[in-house]
């Protein structure tokens, strides 16, 4: 699929630069070696390009885990949807980024490349205090309810301050349609909430309130903040599990592996019983509500129903002595931290609030 979009001095420029980028994302499922990196996962990447008409930002995806080959199966791919939605927020008055360019590809019927090109945008710094920035979130996020779209993913980073001092909303990959405005409304009231955490929440629940989005004194608001907030981290956590940006999952008859991304150091395998399982996932714990280093780089585990040892990866910086002290701290901090996010009503939001912005900011380094 093939869709064309912008306009200007360069525009032929602009599609034939294009052109050839995604003929290298066809081949390679990576951003094109004329992109300047922005943000990589294992899924998409996010790149700066150089046009004849200006600056230009590319979003490229590949689909390397079957569960993203069945998540697209029917849907429309990424870029195509994103830039549908982009177009409708346009067309309600609201900033966002132009569409430049749509590239997809299916291979036997399957989800095989995407690419979207945005213009940037002439941003600034976001100077405003912080209850003003939260105001001007939510009526923005209104505006996009008015125009029968809900954003589950309002986080700071997708909003940016324009130069002329209005504000614009950015990644419209997750923004759908929707009908059932009021629940849509109430979900983005929390999204917004959880990321004002410099405003006191009695005040900010008044500020979402005034712009439609809750009905005053609905406590109900930070406890579906607190909700979300959870769910985020314990999706984080179990990404230890997972193939994901970060680990490796290889699962055979035998054993499963899981390991970090990338090559492993110089070390050996130890040896021990199914519940350093706990530990990997207790270390996992630690690393994100707690910003703790990892010590284990790897695990294996036996099929269920083998009998045998698992075993985890130990870097040789590691002393044999303070192996088993890790081991302990790491199954401590799983009876310990586990059940806080796993339990049936989620801690209160400032804490949530203070795990979340220390393991973005770790991230993001």
């Amino acid at each position: 699929m093939t869709a064309r979009g912008g306009a200007g001095a360069g525009a032929d420029g602009d599609l034939a630069c294009l052109e050839a980028m995604w003929q290298e994302v066809l081949a390679t499922g990576v951003l094109p070696a004329a992109a300047v990196p922005v943000r990589t996962r294992l899924v998409r990447a996010v790149g700066t390009v150089a046009l004849p008409s200006g600056l230009a930002y590319l979003k490229v995806m590949s689909f390397p885990r079957a569960g993203d080959k069945l998540r697209y199966l029917l849907r429309a791919l990424p870029a195509a949807h994103e830039a549908a939605m982009l177009l409708r927020v346009r067309a309600a008055g609201i900033a966002c980024p132009e569409v430049l360019a749509v590239r997809t590809r299916r291979a036997a019927l399957l989800p095989h490349r995407s690419m979207l090109a945005l213009r940037a945008l002439p941003v600034a710094a976001d100077d405003a205090a912080p209850q003003e920035r939260l105001a001007q979130r939510a009526a923005l996020a209104r505006r996009l309810l008015d125009a029968g779209l809900f954003h589950p993913d309002l986080n700071t980073d997708n909003f940016a301050r324009l130069q002329e001092g209005g504000l614009a909303v950015l990644d419209l990959q997750s923004v759908r349609p929707v009908r059932a405005r009021t629940r849509a409304a109430r979900r983005m009231a929390a999204r917004l909430l959880l990321e004002a955490a410099d405003v006191e929440p009695a005040r900010a629940l008044e500020l979402l309130a005034a712009a439609g989005l809750a009905q005053r004194g609905d406590s109900g608001v930070e406890r579906l903040a607190a909700a979300i907030a959870r769910d985020w981290l314990w999706a984080r956590v179990l990404r230890c599990w997972r193939t994901s940006t970060e680990f490796v999952a290889e699962r055979g008859w035998l054993r499963r592996e899981h390991r970090r991304r990338g090559d492993l150091p110089p070390g050996r395998w130890v040896a021990g019983g199914r519940d350093l399982a706990r530990c990997w996932e207790g270390q996992r714990l630690l690393e994100v509500l707690e910003g703790r280093p990892p010590v284990l780089l790897g695990i294996r585990v036996m099929s269920p129903w083998l009998p045998g040892e698992c075993s985890v990866y130990v870097p040789a910086t590691v002393a044999e002595e303070r192996v088993r002290d890790e081991l302990r701290a790491m199954d401590e901090a799983h009876r310990r931290l586990a059940a806080t996010l796993t339990a049936k009503t989620p801690p209160p939001l400032r804490t949530l609030q203070a795990w979340r912005r220390r393991f973005t900011a770790e991230a993001a380094r």
